[in-house]
């Protein structure tokens, strides 16, 4: 064989033994277009979907009287805890991330979540109340990693959720943090970083640790999140304000049956014909008969047709708690049919009849959570009312419950349940048309129609779409059309504006027109109009990003639609020369967040989001 001939085979030899021994990037340092990608767990337990890991599908088991119920694990503080399988990673370097709800101020020693040997020889955890009362602290074995408690007495009771991460940096340097930001000071124990080896390893939640005196926690968990690597200062606090802001750990709704359970058949609710007979009934006192008298009345189906007649025999019937006949009086009120139109009337009667599980009236008085009438907006409680009634077989529910799971509102996101009911929606089409309640239900759902409207056509008064477009609308209130940004959360946002330092200075980075000089003679009377804009991420290292956006005002607030690879919508409202507010990725709904702006003048304000600036210049 040639020189030349080795040569060449050594090179592939060689070439080929790279490509086969490189590895795929950790999963939290992939970058996506845009912003950079979040920090992703190696394990979360989200306990509304049970025990078991959302990442990998690691088990874990509840121990003693520890139960699951509304979505939060429930610990008694009496030997109940929860503990995972075999962790199938190793762990030195690490984050662990949790929130709680702790139900007595007054107990001592119990811990959050702890990572454990499984013969129980070495741990780390974050522990409340172990050296100090009320107070929060890092645990290990035999105290070789902790320092005294130092940071602020608790005073979150049982209704105020608690955030808690600790990071453990390859020096050995601990950092512990309470809603996004330090509890205390970091410090460095003077000990090596503990190794806790792949399948030799799990996590407890509400114990100390296995062996432990005084080890367990009273209190609810809604979930606990395990990184392989020190998180930041800055992504921790960036983990805790989108996690409020998205809903994504704790503001979504408990789905309390499985995903997979859907009806068998769909709900039929029959009703008598008129009949000599009925009336009879009716006249004698007999519930059923005066709601299906009322219903004969209400469409004239045998009998000539009287709103006002109906409504008489549904408060018969309803004042004998017949669910039916609540619900369609609730309907009266809905649309002044027969009585006069009282929309706090109807949400009212319409959950009185949901509470007594009837189907239609869940759809019903879910739909006025939706639009807010006659009842607070609830989008989550929306959706859990929308999913009792599908789940009940009522079939103008399906598409709603649909809706809610494509556009993750009320719930978390989930396009393959979205699929599921729409499928079972389009399989059940044939059989609802045929059912008489079929017309009836169209029949009400064009009489909340809105006559000329060239703004909204199609649309119902509640803003809910006629049951062909399967869609459960949210109306824009924002001037662009786009989706709006949802809750926000104005007491965060102050905080987080106390935290960030605008002082508007000539010598700031947005002060020197970097966008190009506007036209001569251009006026600036408001913030309205087109603006220049750029972002960057702070002390990660990177670079300006630069776009375009617009400004509008509607009412009191300020909308801010931004574009460079990616469309942002900002809402904000100005408090003396503030601009405070969130954003929203309308492409990636999780990427949301505060967004505070100094305004310096029309043509500048110096903004910030949780991971650097975000200013906009003309």
């Amino acid at each position: 064989m040639s020189q030349k001939a080795v040569l060449f085979f050594l090179f592939c030899v060689v070439f080929v033994a790279d490509l086969f021994s490189q590895r795929p990037l950790p999963r939290d340092l992939h970058r996506t277009s845009g912003r950079a990608a979040e920090p992703e767990p190696m394990a979360r337990w989200e306990f509304r979907k049970g025990t078991t890991d959302v990442i990998s599908g690691l088990p874990g088991h509840l121990i003693g009287n520890a139960k699951i119920k509304n979505g939060r694990l429930l610990l008694d503080g009496n030997g109940s805890y929860f503990k995972s399988a075999a962790l199938p990673f190793a762990l030195s370097e690490k984050t662990m991330v949790a929130q709680v709800y702790v139900n007595r101020l007054d107990q001592g020693g119990g811990g959050l979540v702890t990572v454990e040997s499984l013969n129980g020889v070495t741990f780390d955890s974050i522990v409340f109340a172990e050296g100090k009362p009320r107070v929060w602290n890092n645990g290990s074995e035999h105290g070789i990693r902790i320092r005294g408690a130092e940071g602020q007495e608790e005073s979150g009771g049982p209704s105020a959720p608690i955030w808690m991460a600790i990071t453990y940096q390859p020096d050995g340097t601990i950092a512990l943090y309470r809603n996004g930001t330090l509890y205390r000071s970091p410090f460095n124990p003077g000990t090596p970083l503990q190794h806790f080896e792949k399948g030799k390893t799990d996590v407890l939640i509400g114990k100390r640790h296995e062996g432990g005196g005084n080890a367990y926690l009273q209190g609810e968990v809604d979930f606990v999140e395990i990184y392989n690597r020190a998180l930041t200062d800055e992504e921790v606090r960036g983990l805790f304000l989108r996690g409020n802001f998205t809903g994504q750990s704790y503001r979504t709704t408990e789905v309390t049956q499985k995903p997979d359970d859907l009806p068998q058949k769909l709900l039929q609710i029959p009703h008598e014909p008129y009949s000599p007979e009925l009336v009879r009934k009716a006249e004698e006192g007999d519930a059923q008969a005066q709601m299906d008298l009322g219903y004969a009345i209400f469409y004239g189906k045998g009998v000539a047709k009287s709103y006002e007649q109906s409504v008489s025999w549904y408060e018969k019937s309803a004042a004998q708690a017949n669910a039916n006949a609540i619900n369609n009086l609730a309907n009266c009120y809905e649309k002044g049919q027969g009585v006069g139109q009282d929309m706090v009337k109807a949400a009212s009667l319409y959950r009185q009849a949901a509470e007594a599980g009837f189907g239609p009236a869940q759809d019903n008085y879910a739909l006025m959570l939706c639009r807010g009438t006659g009842v607070p907006k609830n989008v989550p409680e929306a959706f859990r009312w929308h999913l009792k009634s599908a789940q009940q077989g009522w079939r103008p529910a399906f598409a709603r419950v649909a809706a809610h799971y494509s556009r993750g509102s009320g719930v978390e996101q989930n396009h393959v349940e979205a699929g599921r009911w729409r499928s079972l929606a389009e399989a059940t089409k044939e059989e609802w048309e045929k059912s008489p309640l079929a017309n009836d239900w169209e029949s009400d759902e064009k009489s909340r129609l809105v006559a000329g409207s060239s703004e909204n056509p199609g649309r119902t008064t509640s803003g809910v779409p006629a049951i062909r477009r399967k869609m459960i609308p949210i109306p824009s209130k924002n001037p662009f059309g786009v989706k709006d940004v949802g809750e926000i959360p104005y007491d965060q946002i102050r905080q987080f504006a106390s935290q960030v330092s605008l002082p508007g200075h000539p010598d700031d980075a947005n002060a020197k027109l970097w966008c190009g000089d506007r036209k001569t003679g251009e006026a600036l009377t408001s913030l309205e109009g087109a603006w220049s804009s750029r972002w960057n991420q702070g002390s990660s290292g990177t670079g300006w990003m630069q776009g375009t956006a617009q400004i509008k005002s509607s009412g009191e607030s300020f909308y801010i639609l931004y574009e460079d690879d990616g469309k942002y919508l900002v809402e904000a409202k100005i408090e003396q020369n503030l601009l405070l507010g969130k954003y929203v990725n309308l492409n990636n709904e999780r990427d949301a967040g505060p967004w505070v702006g100094k305004i310096v003048g029309n043509d500048r304000i110096d903004g910030q989001w949780a991971r650097g600036r975000w200013d906009f210049r003309r």
